[in-house]
């Protein structure tokens, strides 16, 4: 009799132990699948995109010297005091009318550690708020761009700052029914450094190097020719030696 429940006793206990097999390894892979899904779609930042994003954000000056004035003849002639202006900054309001602000800004000798010369000097601003603003803006008496505000991009004020370069931007709001809030005022310095990141390499001592840098004289060049490391003296003149036939 006892013989006769071993065989379907046995069958049972092999049964069970498949199934709770089953269950703890479906509960494994429940668990640890999304884990791995996860490692595998986080993919590691890009270095030179944080360099880059970096740099770009050290080269965004606000500008803080800027004075506003009810609308007068020539805002952008150099010659005019604006001492007694109403100093403005970020989140100044415009109200209806014809009104004008002056900002004065000295190109510095670096930002943050990076170089600005030959840089392509841009003026930046935004308002908030609904309703047509016309604008005219000047820099250094010269007009620099006249439409509507909301349609306003970054616009250059030279493409070769220097440091020590002073500007006069000058910007005239011709604004609507619907007052309007300055959110972004603003110089940008992009350098060659937030251009293109790939392009320097920090030295010892800290200076940026670029590398088109102009080649120095004497300096050595070398092309591989079969396999063979030969001077510029021997290739670039006059090409890989042929062999004689």
């Amino acid at each position: 009799m006892k013989d006769a429940f071993a065989g379907p006793a046995a069958a049972t206990q092999k049964y069970l132990r498949t199934s709770l097999a089953a269950i703890a390894f479906a509960l494994i892979v429940w668990v640890v699948a999304p884990s791995v899904g996860l490692a595998q779609e986080s993919k590691p930042p890009d270095r030179y995109t944080e360099v880059a994003n970096k740099l770009l954000s050290l080269t965004k000056l606000p500008l803080s010297d800027c004075r506003w004035h009810a609308d007068v003849a020539h805002p952008e002639d150099g010659s005019l005091d604006d001492s007694a202006w109403k100093p403005i900054s970020l989140g100044a309001n415009f109200e209806s009318g014809a009104q004008v602000f002056r900002c004065w800004f000295t190109v510095p000798q670096k930002v943050n550690g990076y170089d600005v010369r030959a840089a392509n000097l841009k003026f930046a601003m935004d308002l908030q708020g609904d309703g047509m603003t016309m604008l005219s803006i000047y820099s250094n008496n010269y007009s620099i761009y006249r439409g509507n505000a909301d349609t306003l991009e970054p616009v250059s004020l030279t493409t070769n700052a220097q440091p020590g370069q002073r500007f006069l931007v000058v910007v005239r709001l011709e604004v609507g029914d619907q007052p309007r809030k300055l959110v972004r005022l603003q110089t940008q310095l992009p350098t060659a450094s937030a251009a293109n990141p790939e392009s320097h390499r920090q030295s010892p001592t800290g200076p940026v190097l670029r590398r088109d840098q102009p080649r120095q004289r004497g300096a050595h060049r070398c092309q591989v020719v079969r396999g063979r490391r030969l001077h510029d003296s021997a290739v670039l003149r006059n090409g890989p030696a042929r062999k004689a036939t």
